[in-house]
């Protein structure tokens, strides 16, 4: 991000290589964990494991799969119509405890990123843009209702 007063741009780490819970979570119900990887160079092989999640929750886990990612410099942003089930397959949050939540697109279709409880007027949706797809120092152009 850039800080306001010296407009310096100020590196900050990511993490990347993690899966996350796709929001509006259902305590009672099924949810979908996603997540992107870079596969380490020279490496036999990978290990995949799901926690993090709260003592004494229990998993089921069903139709998992790991696929190779195919890059489109049309589609940067994952997920960017919310297409995906209704959920923010994709997203995430930066800074604190911001909420995401899905609703009715403009317009009354489809649907649309609510972003919620920013302590900051910094914090809000997030999407890491895989680099695979465009070179440093290209210019890109964002647009969203």
């Amino acid at each position: 991000y850039r800080d306001a007063l010296t407009k310096q741009f100020i590196y900050t780490t990511e993490d990347r290589d993690k899966a996350w819970l796709a929001r509006p979570y259902k305590p009672d119900g099924w949810n979908l964990v996603h997540g992107l990887f870079r596969l380490p160079e020279n490496s036999p092989r990978v290990f995949w494991e799901l926690e993090r999640a709260p003592d004494n929750v229990e998993f089921i886990v069903d139709n998992a799969s790991i696929k190779p990612v195919t890059c489109n410099p049309d589609m940067l942003l994952k997920n960017g119509k919310l297409e995906d089930a209704g959920v923010s397959k994709y997203w995430d949050t930066w800074g604190g405890e911001v909420g995401l939540d899905i609703v009715t697109g403009y317009g009354g279709s489809g649907n649309a990123l609510k972003a919620f409880k920013r302590p900051h007027l910094s914090h809000g949706p997030a999407q890491i843009i895989d680099m695979d797809c465009i070179n440093a120092g290209e210019r890109l152009a964002f647009q969203a209702k």
